[in-house]
């Protein structure tokens, strides 16, 4: 029988929360290192479970923000569950473009009105995405006053999402 401690518990939860901060900062461990100016060795061994001290875990969390986007993805209410419960799916088409694409569309803005969603069974999403990550992705026309992004889903599942609340989209500029 395999007993764990709470401290061991708590350990492990810490270094992946820390995973979880830089993997959204884009950032290897040692390319985290080197930006917060720490040893290499140090910070692997954060990531493997040893305790963070609260300087550095704020300091991690502060660049994971600072190198993040907000992006947003429009879905029929009745498939919410499911994107909130399994993680987002890649969908196949030709988006008026002439050839095939495959992912998920994501927008810098809340694009409502192109959706061919009624209001009232629409579900908005809002995902943070490290900004170098979404670059490679843009797939949107230059001059627009949004940028549009074609992501495989299963590298979007990896980010943090949230489901925003009609009220809050509705209030949105962009969500009347």
């Amino acid at each position: 029988m395999i007993v764990i401690s709470p401290g061991d518990y708590s350990a492990a939860i810490e270094a992946q929360r820390l995973r979880q901060l830089l993997r959204r900062a884009a950032l290897s461990p040692q390319a985290a290192a080197r930006e917060l100016e720490i040893d290499e060795v140090t910070m692997r061994g954060y990531c493997t479970g040893r305790p963070v001290p609260r300087c550095v875990a704020l300091a991690i969390e502060r660049l994971a923000d600072v190198r993040s986007r907000k992006v947003y993805h429009i879905t029929k209410a009745e498939s919410a569950v499911d994107v909130l419960e399994y993680g987002f799916r890649d969908a196949t088409g030709t988006y008026m473009s002439g050839s095939v694409h495959t992912g998920v569309w994501v927008s810098d803005k809340l694009l409502v009105h192109q959706s061919d969603i009624d209001l009232n069974e629409m579900a908005c999403f809002q995902i943070k995405v490290s900004k170098e990550w979404l670059l490679r992705h843009e797939r949107g026309e230059k001059g627009k006053a949004y940028r549009e992004f074609l992501v495989p889903a299963v590298e979007l599942n990896e980010f943090p999402r949230r489901r925003l609340p009609d009220k809050e989209w509705l209030s949105m500029p962009w969500g009347r």
